[in-house]
């Protein structure tokens, strides 16, 4: 049970973080080219994946590595001053 529940809040902070960097993606398209159709966001989204290629999902997998581990530090962190709070 530990481990599904560490996992879901794992999993929403992931979410959390995608979520944000696919809306500062998105706003950094708005500036660049202005409100657009949503069929001309996702044409300009396919060129900037097509210029980024495996390099975008490497840096994704990379920061939510870094957020893993940082998130890991923090839970340990909480639990030796769970515990050792007597």
């Amino acid at each position: 049970m530990k481990y599904l529940k560490e996992l879901l809040s794992l999993s929403l902070v992931s979410f959390c973080i995608l979520f944000l960097m696919s809306w500062t993606w998105y706003l950094t398209i708005v500036i660049r080219v202005g409100l657009v159709s949503p069929l001309n966001v996702m044409e300009i989204m396919s060129n900037d994946l097509i210029y980024l290629g495996k390099w975008a999902f490497i840096l994704d997998i990379l920061f939510l590595l870094l957020v893993y581990v940082f998130y890991k530090k923090v839970k340990s962190k909480q639990l030796d001053k769970d515990t050792y709070n007597v």
